[in-house]
């Protein structure tokens, strides 16, 4: 499987070493923060 690291200008950038979303195979992993 291979793992890719998702992102895009539309939403705001992630600090530090993250990233907005992982796609690995069939499943794409999010994570967020509410106000």
């Amino acid at each position: 499987m291979s793992k890719q690291a998702i992102s895009t200008s539309a939403a705001p950038g992630a600090l530090g070493p993250y990233s907005q979303g992982i796609s690995i195979g069939n499943l794409v992993y999010t994570s967020g923060q509410l106000g």
